[in-house]
């Protein structure tokens, strides 16, 4: 805890959303910066943090994760907000709650009116043209597919985004069943566009719409 002291540190805070076309429920990260402060046992005090209008957002949520390095190893530390003034977030940790950072990129998730519909592409055929991307990081994706049990693990298969000329080729590395879709999981192979500034793009949208819905 003392070595979080008077750091710049770098976290997220998560705000459920709705999505309407699959009629799921997923949590969006909202990714900010903020200066640390250890004011108790296990208490800490965030101030500055940028961007500043992230203070409407944290009224609508319990917890937030920081991020942090000890040796250089990267661990994530989850805490319970307790109290929020204008300018400050206090917030509780417990020792349960930190954890290693096993993640090689960050993921991104997003409803299919963020990035719209794509297509998938498998030998050659088009499967469906009305899928769903709901995760995306510079490695992965995660893909609602409506037209269930049609692409299994191991395949390869091309998703397209004709609207943003965004195309993916992914190995599928599971799929899961869930009641009128699958669940697709892959790592990407190869991208026609440089998939960090198209998520970064896309995130900015989403999380300005957010900032401005909650005032």
């Amino acid at each position: 805890m003392e070595k979080l002291s008077e750091k710049r540190v770098s976290g997220e805070i998560f705000i459920k959303r709705f999505c309407d076309k699959f009629r799921t429920d997923m949590n969006f990260s909202l990714i900010f910066s903020a200066n640390v402060e250890v004011t108790g046992t296990d208490t800490i005090k965030l101030t500055n943090i940028n961007p500043y209008h992230l203070y409407k957002i944290f009224p609508q949520v319990e917890e937030v994760f920081i991020f942090v390095k000890y040796n250089s190893t990267p661990y994530v530390i989850n805490a319970k907000i307790k109290k929020i003034d204008t300018d400050r977030i206090y917030a509780e940790i417990k020792n349960e709650e930190i954890h290693k950072d096993k993640r090689r990129f960050h993921r991104f998730h997003f409803c299919c009116r963020d990035l719209g519909d794509f297509s998938i592409e498998k030998n050659g055929n088009i499967i469906t043209k009305s899928a769903c991307v709901q995760e995306l990081s510079r490695s992965g994706v995660g893909v609602l597919n409506p037209e269930i049990d049609s692409v299994k693990e191991g395949d390869i298969i091309r998703l397209e985004n004709f609207k943003d000329e965004l195309s993916l080729e992914v190995k599928i590395l599971y799929r899961k069943p869930k009641g009128k879709f699958d669940i697709l999981g892959g790592e990407i192979i190869s991208s026609n566009k440089n998939l960090i500034n198209y998520v970064i793009k896309k995130y900015i949208k989403v999380s300005k719409d957010l900032i401005e819905k909650a005032g």
